[in-house]
């Protein structure tokens, strides 16, 4: 007996042990309806700034192998494997100057520095830049060099601040853009990733909650982005990054990596050409920061897909939208100045998302039961940055550009928040996940189309069942056409 009794004594002693070192379960958030809200994804990129090599690692030598720096490279990743030929390299000379650093010419070579020593001639195509990490915020402009702004790989050092393009200037990048954690970098004008190769652009800096156009905000890298690598390169986005306006991408693989975020915003139409391939990955998302009511939130004649055939996704992978107005109703209201056009008094009904034709949506996915390319509203998915908060200059902006916004606001926010999205014929669906859809906001140029669609599944807070989403529709002209 006093055996048994000891052992039942180790047995207890066990469980307790085990039940003690069991992790908590996860908070489960909900949101007004009562739907499961996903938690904000925590910036593992920003978490990388404590390994002990970061600061040592460089867009130009970024250290893959170390896995604290690079938590979700696998090593497939084609950034990852490319083969860049050397180049120079140029470090800025005056990190600790701080605010003093603007009296050095950036135009000298000899303030740059090149293998430690003074830099006899500055940058090219094919040159390397780094702004080191610094005790102390400083500024360089390389606008005032009055040289083309074309330069391979860019790493942005702690407290360094990089000041770039102008009117109808722009900078072009050619090879990997790291911007570490601490480091800023803006951009007026267009950001252009061009030539050859497979990049990666990098922010280290957290996420940032509220979303605007100042040099607060540590995600926004550019006023646009141009991004058509050469046929066969890349670009893949890491961390939270976002544009102060456009979005343009054309035929080449664009892909947001693992918990990434990508957000262009205030008057932007982004746009996927023909031919272009958005590749969104485990949990990444694809989204505006604001809610434009009078244009689309992304066009699209490409392809969007969760995934990729040599990477395919464990977890779901988002494209957000905002909602628009999809009633019959045009709401006038009692102030002509609407935008940039005085005539225009109402709310236009059109898609948030437009399919054009040869678009194609679709997944790679390890289970697409959990894991597959999601088209939902942004606001329901937690993202309380897609808009700028009630009242605030920024959502004034998308509304009206004079007086008495929010009454209108008042009425376009009273609406479901719903989505809606254009197909036109033709366009391939595979692998996708509809929730939040508006009464008849599948808009189908071809309803029959619908039958060809491959391992779709609909969410529980559409506007109806799958049939009553569908809604036939002329087929739509235009870049921004209204229904």
């Amino acid at each position: 007996m006093k055996k048994m009794a000891l052992i039942l004594v180790i047995l207890v002693l066990g469980m307790v042990i085990l039940l003690a070192g069991k992790a908590p379960a996860a908070e489960v958030v909900k949101d007004a309806e009562g739907c499961t809200v996903p938690p904000q994804p925590v910036s593992a990129y920003a978490a990388a700034a404590t390994a002990a090599d970061y600061a040592k690692a460089t867009a130009h030598d970024p250290h893959f192998s170390d896995r604290k720096i690079w938590p979700h490279t696998t090593g497939k990743e084609a950034y990852a494997t490319y083969q860049w030929p050397k180049g120079r390299v140029l470090v800025w000379a005056h990190p600790d100057m701080g605010d003093n650093a603007k009296a050095f010419n950036v135009g000298d070579a000899g303030n740059w520095l090149e293998n430690g020593k003074p830099a006899t001639k500055l940058w090219d195509e094919s040159t390397d830049l780094v702004f080191p990490d610094a005790y102390k915020p400083y500024t360089v402009s390389l606008a005032s060099a009055k040289r083309k702004q074309q330069m391979r790989h860019v790493t942005i050092g702690a407290n360094a601040v990089l000041v770039t393009g102008g009117d109808g200037v722009g900078r072009i990048i050619l090879g990997n853009l790291w911007i570490k954690r601490g480091g800023k970098t803006g951009n007026q004008g267009a950001t252009s990733f061009l030539g050859p190769g497979d990049v990666f652009v990098r922010n280290d800096n957290d996420f940032i909650p509220n979303m605007d156009t100042d040099w607060r905000n540590l995600a926004n890298l550019s006023q646009y982005f141009n991004l058509n690598k050469a046929k066969g390169g890349s670009i893949e986005f890491l961390g939270h990054i976002s544009t102060s306006d456009e979005f343009n991408q054309g035929p080449c693989l664009v892909i947001v990596g693992p918990d990434s975020r990508v957000q262009p915003g205030r008057n932007a139409t982004p746009t996927i050409d023909t031919g272009g391939v958005l590749a969104l990955m485990d949990g990444a998302r694809f989204y505006s920061w604001t809610n434009n009511w009078d244009s689309r939130d992304l066009g699209c004649s490409g392809t969007i897909q969760a995934g990729l055939p040599d990477r395919p996704v464990k977890r779901d992978a988002y494209l957000l939208l905002t909602h628009k107005n999809f009633t019959g109703a045009r709401y006038q209201g009692p102030n002509p100045w609407m935008m940039f056009d005085k005539e225009v008094r109402e709310f236009p009904r059109l898609p948030s998302l437009l399919l054009k034709q040869g678009a194609e949506l679709k997944s790679y996915s390890t289970d697409l039961s959990k894991a597959r390319l999601v088209i939902s509203y942004a606001g329901y998915l937690g993202m309380w940055d897609f808009r700028a908060p009630k009242g605030s200059n920024y959502e004034r902006e998308q509304l009206d550009r004079r007086d008495h916004p929010q009454e209108r606001f008042a009425w376009l926010d009273a609406l479901p928040q719903l989505v809606t999205v254009y197909f036109a014929p033709g366009v391939k669906v595979e692998g996708v996940f509809f929730d939040h859809i508006a009464p008849g906001g599948l808009l189908m140029a071809k309803p029959q189309d619908r039958s060809t669609w491959k391992n779709v599944t609909f969410g529980t807070h559409n506007g109806g069942k799958p049939e009553a989403l569908v809604q036939a529709v002329e087929e739509l002209k235009g870049d921004n056409p209204h229904y």
